[in-house]
C-alpha cells in the first residue's frame, strides 16, 4: 500500500499462474488503473491466428480460446481499465509497451482507448501536419486550413489513447451519393485496420444521411478499395457533374471506386 501511495508501480512476482485470481483481487483492492503482465507466450491471437493488439472486453468472442484473455476480462470487470499481456521473450517488451502509443503486446480495455469523432477547429493544424507527407507525394489532394475549416462538419479524426492517428471526410453531393475523401492513417499505425475502420464509419454516416451509394477517388489504393472493402471500379462518368469537372480540371489521374449502400 505504501508503494501505491507514493505514486509508484507495484511489481508482483508469480511462480504459478501469471494472472491468478489472487493477482486480480490484489489489483482491484488497490484500485489499479492498469495491470501489466509479463509471461511466456502472453500475447493472444484471434481466430485467424493473428496477434491481437487490442480488444475491448466486450469483444472477446472474436478471440481464440485463451485463458489469459478470460482472466484479463475478469480483471476489467473488477474495475481495472486496461490489462496488458506482454511476451517476456521479446527483448524490451516492457519498455516498448510503456513508451509507445500502440504498444507491443495484447491489451484488453474497458475505457475509451480508441474511437472516431468529429473534427474540431483545434485539430485542423495537427491534421494538416499529419497528412503533409502524403500530400507532398501527391497521394492526397492539397488542403489549406481555410479549406478544411469551411467544410469542417465533413471531417472526422481517429484517436488512439488521445492521439490523432488518422482522418477521413464525407462530402455530400446530392440526395443519392457522397464521397469518401481525405482518408489517411499515420505510417506508424498502418496495418492496424484503422483505414478499414474509418471507411466503415464514413459509410455508416452516409447511410444515416440516406445516401444510396458512395465513391472514392484514388491513384494508389485500388487494392484497398476493391479487394479489402468490396468497391467496384467505374469510369468518371458516374461522378456527380461538379465533382467530375473538378477532377478533370485538376489533371489528376484518379481511379473511381463505387460502393452501393442501400
Amino acid at each position: 500500500i505504501e508503494i501505491i501511495e507514493r505514486g509508484q508501480a507495484a511489481v508482483v512476482v508469480r511462480v504459478d499462474e501469471v494472472l491468478a485470481d489472487s493477482v486480480i483481487e490484489l489489483s482491484v483492492r488497490l484500485s489499479a488503473a492498469k495491470l501489466i503482465l509479463l509471461g511466456v507466450d502472453a500475447g493472444c491471437r484471434d481466430r485467424d491466428g493473428k496477434i491481437i493488439k487490442f480488444i475491448h472486453s466486450a469483444e472477446l468472442d472474436r478471440a481464440a480460446e485463451c485463458g489469459l484473455l478470460r482472466q484479463a476480462s475478469k480483471a476489467c470487470s473488477g474495475g481495472i481499465s486496461r490489462v496488458h499481456l506482454l511476451d517476456i521473450s521479446h527483448q524490451g517488451a516492457l519498455i516498448n509497451e510503456l513508451f509507445s502509443v500502440e504498444g507491443v503486446g495484447t491489451m484488453v480495455y474497458t475505457d475509451s482507448y480508441r474511437g472516431i469523432r468529429a473534427l474540431q477547429e483545434e485539430d485542423i493544424s495537427e491534421m494538416l501536419a499529419m497528412i503533409g507527407r502524403s500530400v507532398r507525394n501527391t497521394h492526397l489532394v492539397p488542403r489549406t486550413y481555410e479549406d478544411v475549416k469551411e467544410f469542417m462538419d465533413s471531417y472526422y479524426v481517429l484517436e488512439v489513447d488521445d492521439h490523432v492517428v488518422g482522418c477521413g471526410a464525407l462530402y455530400q453531393y446530392d440526395d443519392a451519393c457522397a464521397e469518401i475523401a481525405c482518408l489517411y492513417v499515420k505510417q506508424s499505425h498502418e496495418g492496424s485496420g484503422y483505414g478499414v475502420e474509418m471507411v466503415g464509419f464514413l459509410e455508416e454516416k452516409a447511410r444515416e444521411l440516406k445516401k444510396s451509394w458512395v465513391f472514392a477517388l484514388s491513384n494508389r489504393a485500388a487494392g484497398f478499395f476493391k479487394d479489402t472493402l468490396g468497391y467496384t471500379e467505374k469510369g468518371i462518368d458516374v461522378l456527380p457533374a461538379s465533382r467530375r469537372e473538378r477532377l478533370l480540371a485538376s489533371g489528376r489521374k484518379s481511379q473511381v471506386f463505387v460502393k452501393q449502400l442501400l
